[in-house]
């Protein structure tokens, strides 16, 4: 944990006031490395799932739990009740950035009201059920409000690595999540108490084939105030920058809503054919142009906890996707600093098992969830029953056969 941690805690138990309202003191904090309940004291392993409602335009898929059309009160009602019934204790959520979503168009000039009152009635309906909310932040609104901070564009950053290299971008986003969760306080200052996580986006990660990871020589300015070699310092570069965003993000949510916990989520080196951290090479497949930040350097930040992301499939490639990541030493340090690691998703493609999907339990129920108990402090399934995903099973799959194999580890997960 984080050195003003322990601070910000004890502040956190009589709550926080700004601009007329009080943020609640957060259910879920961390203690001596352990995830605790705040009031009991007793140990809390999240467990859980990713609830995802998609809408398709005909080109993507994307988020739509909380749009005007989307959301469905009744429909996640019902999932609070059956995960809070058999055993579970977490969900994670996505925020969508794009138009007719958390913003309505791209002229407006705030977050759209119907969205964050549908958000809000869902961390009240988690609340009652006892079901903690990860809210993951994604990317941010392309509207005024955020554009006009990123200034002149730097011609040594490219593409989507001026969100964490550009002090713009980095500014925009942490007035961004301030707006976000200044909204949800706003409308229900108890909504907030259903929170566990809060995470900054998905699967944070640079781009090598885009400056200035591609670029071979030359000098970069960070906006950390230092200086890199492109020759000789890529790592340095993203692991001190992956910091830098991190913190940017954690200070900037905790001035709304103090203490509550920081979640920063990966996948792993080897899931896009990398060995390990400093391996900046270009893939001809695109998808496979990902860095993650380093696990290691997550640590290193304000973070509270390290998300790591699997879809291994056997678990050789698990082992492999562990290596990937420096896991043990990763183990150690993250044990040193008190910060819980978590597997924040992790899920079964149809054809890592020939469409077997008795295999695939069999793979699940004997393999790979007693070792993922046994490796990490938590975890969220992927997904509770998003049908608009084919290539993976969900949970609610042959009348939630994969649901219950879940709900039997997660009784005996503790």
């Amino acid at each position: 944990m984080h050195g003003s941690t322990s601070v910000a805690l004890l502040a956190a138990l009589a709550g926080f006031a700004f601009g007329g309202e009080t943020a609640p003191a957060p259910g879920v904090i961390v203690r001596d490395g352990r995830f605790v309940l705040r009031e009991s004291g007793k140990p809390f392993r999240p467990v859980g799932f990713n609830f995802i409602r998609l809408f398709n335009d005909g080109r993507t898929a994307d988020h739509d739990n909380f749009s005007r059309t989307g959301y469905d009160a009744s429909e996640h009602e019902e999932m609070l009740r059956r995960l809070a019934a058999d055993g579970f204790n977490a969900v994670r959520v996505f925020i969508n950035f794009q138009p007719g979503e958390v913003i309505e168009r791209r002229d407006s000039t705030e977050l759209s009201p119907v969205y964050l009152d549908n958000v809000t009635d869902f961390l009240v309906r988690a609340k009652t059920h006892g079901v903690y909310v990860m809210l993951s932040m994604r990317r941010l609104p392309e509207i005024h409000r955020y554009i006009q901070y990123r200034g002149k564009l730097d011609p040594m950053v490219a593409g989507a690595n001026q969100y964490f290299l550009h002090p713009g971008w980095i500014q925009a986003k942490t007035q961004y999540m301030q707006d976000f969760h200044r909204a949800i306080l706003q409308r229900n200052s108890d909504a907030l108490g259903a929170v566990f996580a809060i995470d900054i986006q998905n699967e944070v990660c640079f781009y090598p084939g885009q400056k200035p990871f591609s670029l071979s020589e030359g000098t970069f300015e960070a906006p950390n105030g230092r200086s890199y070699d492109l020759a000789t310092q890529k790592l340095q570069l993203a692991d001190d920058c992956a910091i830098h965003h991190i913190n940017a993000c954690a200070d900037a949510i905790h001035e709304v809503f103090p203490a509550v916990l920081i979640n920063v989520n990966v996948f792993t080196f080897a899931a896009v054919g990398r060995t390990g951290p400093g391996d900046f090479h270009v893939e001809k497949a695109g998808w496979r142009n990902r860095v993650p930040f380093r696990p290691l350097a997550i640590v290193r930040s304000k973070a509270d906890m390290v998300d790591v992301h699997f879809y291994s499939g056997t678990m050789d490639k698990y082992r492999k996707d562990l290596e990937s990541i420096e896991f043990e030493k990763l183990k150690q340090t993250a044990s040193a600093a008190g910060k819980p690691l978590i597997v924040g998703e992790f899920g079964v493609f149809k054809n890592q098992f020939a469409d077997d999907f008795e295999t695939a339990c069999r793979f699940l129920r004997n393999d790979w969830l007693p070792r993922l108990n046994r490796d990490w402090d938590g975890w969220l399934y992927w997904t509770y029953d998003t049908h608009e995903q084919p290539r993976l099973w969900n949970a609610a799959h042959d009348d939630f056969a994969i649901f219950r194999v879940l709900a039997d580890h997660a009784a005996t997960s503790d």
